[in-house]
Formats: C-alpha cells, structure tokens, sequence
C-alpha cells in the first residue's frame, strides 16, 4: 500500500522532518499525565487554579476530542497508536520509553494492580525502566496526616469500581519521587484514577472524604458566585453527580500543584515539558449525553471534547510569538501527545511507525479515528465509512480535507497493523 500527500510525494516512507518545532525542547525532561474523565468544563481558577494556569500560559489545544476506552488513548499517549496486545508479546521500539532508553530514565506510574488491562506486562513491552501500582506505592495500613483515613477501597488486589479510589493528590506524592530524577533526564507517564466515576455518591464512594476535604463546599459556593458553571444544574440527580464530578477534578487538580511545586523545590520545572490529556467524555450515568440533549452519538462537538494541554516555557514562547496566542483552535486528539514530544525532543524516530504526524508538521492530519466507535471524526463531521456523512456540523463547511485526512489516517492505522504483526513475537 502506497500513501501519497497532494504532489503524490510519498508519505508512508517519508522520514524527514517538516517541523520547525524539531528540537526546540532537545535534553528536555517529560511528564505525560493522562487525566480519567478529565474535559475542560470542570476547569476553572476558582476550583482547579493549577490546571487554569497551565490551560491559560501553555499550549491549550481547544479543540481536542476523544472517545475510547481509557487503555486505548492511554497506549496512544506511549506509542501514537493502538493494537491489542492480549494475544502476543510485541517489541514496542517505537513507544516513547523505548525511543529514549538509555538516554532518560522512563517510569509508568498508576494506582491500580499490574494485571488490570494487562498493563504490567505492557509497560515492559513500551520499555519503561520502572513500573509503580498501587501495592508499589502504598502498604496496606497507609495513613498520613494530611490523608488519616487509610485507604479502605482497594481490595483484593484490585478496585470495586465504586468511586472509592486513593486521592491522586495522596499518589502523586508517593509517586513523585519515582518519577522526577536530579540526575539524569526522565520521561514519566502517570495515569490518574480519582475522577473515574461513577458519581452517585454511594456509601462506598469518596463523597463523604470529598465533605470532609471541603470540596463540596468549595464547589456549591462556586456555583453560588458563578465561579464554576456546573453543566448539569437544575436538572434532578445530574447535578449532583457533576457536583461530585467537580469534588474529584478538584483532588486531580490538587496533584497537579503537587507535581508543579516539586519540580519547583528541585529547580527542574523550566527544564519540563508537561503533557495534560483526558482519555474520554464523562460517560458514567450518560453524563456526556445528558449535557449535550442528546441521544445521538455521531455529534461529536457536543459529546466528545477532552482536555489537551502542553506546557513548558520555552515551548510557550515560541508559539506566542510564532501565533500571538498559545489557545490553538486547530482539530486535535491523542494521536498528537506522541509525535509531538518526540518531534519536540528533536530525537531520531522512525515515523512510519505513527499514524500522526507531530502538530507541527506540515503533514499533520486533522482527523480520529476512534476504535471505540469505528468511526473517523474531527469536530464538524463522523464517518465511519468514509463514504457518507453521519454527521455534519455545519452544512456550508467542505468536508474534502477531513475525507483526506481520514483516508491518509487510515492507510497509516492499516500499515502501522502490518508492523505490528511483522513484529509480533508469540509465546509458543
């Protein structure tokens, strides 16, 4: 299969750069978090102040969207794609981890057990030199003055799903030692947990730590003082569970101070490219359908936007003065968090291996592909042929360069699954 762009100039085996970002961060350090359920309602400077100050002085990608299950944008944010790797090993060179190894100490932090999605034997498969859960992270009568009420959800080696987790602010602290080195340059992922959901508040859920911390209170006040506009309210239940929604983003909120004052403390947060992305829409209870009115789940700028933002000072000052604004409008999703880091880094990587380009190359392809929904997206069109339209945002808008862009992501999704088999290892 050949990949073409519009001079029938080869794509797929075009290894150039045609950035003129590559290397402006090159000996940078890198932390990606993945934020659960994390969309850019729930940020505000009243309620989430440190996520409002990256959103307003990095890079804010406004118009970034995603539907897929949390390992799969997860995977995207290590390796740019996505395949199943429940029924091989495979030699991931092309995962961010192992493009820096040997140059970056790489670490994958999250509070769950190693045999959920399979991740223990999958941050081996990325190359990542060190691995931390939660039994890495906490011993199992784990209390502190600043967190007294131990922690009482995780048993039997793995979570109840019942919105009981450890507070990100609480790992973050355990895990930031594991994850920041004074020695040698580090690249760290850490997915966070606390706004899984569900949201209803039960008995079990973090509810009443989130009463007793003064989030709640904190977030009603908010609504009070139009500080926080709460998506949901008026609307019996629903409110509620965006209120709790708000309680939870505000503890991820609380970690990303946590990570920011200490890299601070170790002078290392110029030094630092930090990458904030959300996995999916806040699906639990139909949340994301109830806020849009809707039932139908083709309208993708009503139901599918999430959070992306990269911040890092240098990086910050170049588009400011490249663009005159840092808040980029330009259709993104997490295809972009890999080849952009990269392409950042200025390292040598093969990128045949990616079914993006990084944001800025001028082959950067403004199209998703969601496995979730089998479908092709950006924020005015869904197609999940690439032959009609499912929907259409705005009927006066060309629809050409999105049917472009998808089919190039396509051939690049279809050529990448050939290397993967090519690379494939089996057990037996």
């Amino acid at each position: 299969m050949t990949n073409s762009n519009k001079n029938g100039e080869s794509i797929i085996n075009n290894y150039s750069s045609e950035s003129p970002y590559e290397g402006l961060l090159k000996n940078k350090n890198v932390i990606t978090i993945m934020g659960e359920t994390l969309q850019d309602f729930c940020i505000c400077e009243e309620l989430t102040p440190n996520l409002y100050y990256l959103q307003q002085n990095g890079l804010y990608f406004k118009n970034n969207y995603s539907v897929n299950k949390t390992n799969m944008s997860e995977m995207m944010g290590i390796t740019g794609s996505y395949y199943s790797f429940y029924d091989a090993d495979y030699d991931v060179d092309f995962s961010i981890s192992n493009v820096l190894k040997g140059k970056y100490k790489t670490t994958f932090v999250h509070d769950n057990n190693p045999g959920f999605y399979g991740r223990g034997n999958l941050v081996k498969y990325f190359g990542f030199d060190n691995a931390y859960f939660h039994d890495d992270l906490f011993s199992a009568d784990f209390t502190s003055i600043e967190y007294p009420y131990g922690i009482t959800g995780y048993e039997d080696n793995d979570w109840g799903w019942t919105g009981d987790y450890t507070l990100d602010s609480v790992t973050i602290r355990q895990a930031l030692p594991k994850m920041v080195s004074e020695d040698n340059l580090f690249y760290s992922f850490y997915t966070s947990l606390v706004m899984h959901g569900p949201y209803t508040g039960g008995v079990t859920s973090n509810l009443t730590l989130f009463k007793q911390l003064g989030y709640y209170t904190k977030v009603e006040e908010a609504m009070e003082n139009n500080k926080w506009n709460n998506p949901l309210k008026g609307m019996i239940k629903y409110e509620e569970y965006l209120k709790y929604y708000e309680c939870a983003a505000m503890d991820f909120d609380k970690a990303i101070g946590e990570l920011i004052d200490y890299l601070k403390e170790k002078n290392l947060f110029d030094d630092t490219l930090l990458v904030i992305y959300g996995d999916h829409e806040a699906y639990y209870h139909d949340i994301y359908l109830k806020m849009a009115n809707t039932n139908d789940l083709t309208q993708v700028d009503k139901l599918y936007q999430t959070t992306l933002i990269m911040y890092n000072k240098d990086l910050n000052e170049k588009v400011l003065n490249d663009y005159s604004t840092t808040t980029i409008t330009t259709f993104s999703s997490p295809y972009v968090v890999c080849p952009t880091i990269l392409d950042l880094l200025g390292v040598t990587y093969d990128k045949n291996w990616y079914p993006n380009y990084s944001f800025f190359d001028e082959r950067y392809l403004k199209s998703f592909y969601s496995y979730q929904q089998s479908a092709f997206m950006d924020n005015y069109f869904y197609s999940t042929d690439l032959e009609t339209l499912s929907y259409v945002r705005d009927k006066s808008r060309n629809s050409d360069e999105f049917i472009y862009d998808s089919i190039q992501l396509m051939e690049r999704i279809e050529d990448i699954n050939d290397l993967y088999e090519k690379s494939m290892i089996r057990k037996n």
